[in-house]
C-alpha cells in the first residue's frame, strides 16, 4: 500500500515494488451512480463502494486498487485507521477477489483458527486470550481468506484487537490502550508481539454463540448445509456482496471452506471467567 494516511501499525514494504493499492485524501462523490445497494452507510456497485459515517469521513474503494478518503469532521488519523480497517478493508478485499469475514483470527502452531460469531459474541476477547497464551496475532473484526488451488490461508490483517473495557479489565490490559474514536466505548489495544507477517493456512472455523444464563457448552462439529450456512453468516456486510455483484464469488469460497476446514460451533455461557476455559477447547479442538 502507499497511503497518504500514515500506518504506523503496518510494517514497511521491502523494495521499491509499485504499490497493489493507493489511499489517498480527495473528494467522494454524495451518491454512487448505478448503486446495486443503498443502505444506512453504504452505497455499492460492481467495482465501487462508497462507506460513510456522517461527521467524520467518508471512503470510496475502486476496482481493489484505490481507496479514496474524505474527513467530514474533525477526525484523527486514529479515527481515521480504525474506520478504514473495517467496512473499505472488507470492500477492497472483495474486489481483489478474497473473502473477508466478520471474525477474529489467530495462528497456532496447527495453522490459523478464525473466531466467527455475530456481534458481542466475545470473538476478540478469545482471541485476545489465544493471542496472550502464546498465539500469533493475525486479524481482528474483518479477516480475509485467500481461497486458491494451493489451500485455504488467512491473511495478516492490522495487528490491533477491539476490546471491551470490562474484556480489557479481565485480561489486564487496560494500560496497554488507545481510543478507537471519540463516543466509542470499545478500546484498541495494538498488538506489539507475537504478529504474524505472512499468510497462515487455515486450521479451523469456530462459531462463537454466547447463550445468556447458560453454561459453556462442549465443541459441536459442523457439517454440509449446517457448516455453509454458518460461513454465509459470518461474511462481514453481506450488502457489499450484492451491491458489488460478486455472490458466486462468495458462495463458492464459502463452499470450499464448508467443505475443506473443520467447523466448530462454541456455545459460551454469559460469565466472563470462561474465557480460559473457551481458549482451552479452542486449543483442544485445532489439536485434535
Amino acid at each position: 500500500m502507499a497511503s497518504e494516511i500514515v500506518l504506523p501499525d503496518l510494517p514497511p514494504a521491502a523494495g521499491a515494488a509499485e504499490p497493489d493499492v493507493r489511499i489517498q485524501f480527495g473528494r467522494t462523490p454524495q451518491e454512487l451512480e448505478a448503486a446495486r445497494w443503498v443502505g444506512a452507510g453504504l452505497a455499492a456497485r460492481p467495482g465501487a463502494a462508497l462507506h460513510w459515517l456522517d461527521g467524520v469521513a467518508r471512503f470510496l474503494v475502486t476496482e481493489g486498487r484505490e481507496i479514496l478518503v474524505e474527513r467530514t469532521g474533525e477526525t484523527s488519523d486514529a479515527a481515521l485507521r480504525a474506520l478504514l480497517w473495517s467496512t473499505p478493508l472488507a470492500a477492497l478485499a472483495l474486489q481483489r477477489g478474497l473473502l473477508a469475514l466478520h471474525a477474529s483470527a489467530v495462528a497456532t502452531p496447527q495453522g490459523a483458527v478464525l473466531i466467527a460469531g455475530a456481534a458481542a459474541q466475545g470473538k476478540s476477547t478469545l482471541a485476545a486470550e489465544l493471542w496472550r497464551r502464546g498465539g500469533f496475532f493475525l486479524a481482528d473484526d474483518v479477516a480475509l481468506v485467500r481461497v486458491g488451488p494451493d489451500g485455504v490461508a488467512v491473511l495478516p490483517g492490522v495487528p490491533a484487537l477491539r476490546l471491551w473495557p470490562d474484556a480489557l479489565r479481565t485480561l489486564a490490559l487496560e494500560h496497554e490502550t488507545t481510543e478507537l474514536r471519540p463516543g466509542v466505548t470499545k478500546r484498541l489495544l495494538v498488538c506489539r508481539e507475537r504478529v504474524a507477517a505472512a499468510p497462515v493456512p487455515l486450521r479451523a472455523l469456530v462459531f462463537l454463540e454466547r447463550l445468556d444464563g447458560t453454561a459453556a457448552g462442549s465443541p459441536a462439529r459442523l457439517g454440509g448445509a449446517e457448516a455453509l450456512a454458518a460461513i454465509l453468516d459470518s461474511v462481514y456486510r453481506p450488502a457489499l456482496t450484492r451491491g458489488l455483484g460478486v455472490e458466486r464469488q462468495v458462495l463458492a469460497q464459502a463452499t470450499t471452506l464448508a467443505k475443506s476446514m473443520r467447523c466448530v460451533r462454541l456455545r459460551a455461557g454469559s460469565g466472563g471467567p470462561e474465557r480460559a476455559g473457551l481458549a482451552t477447547a479452542v486449543e483442544q479442538e485445532v489439536r485434535s
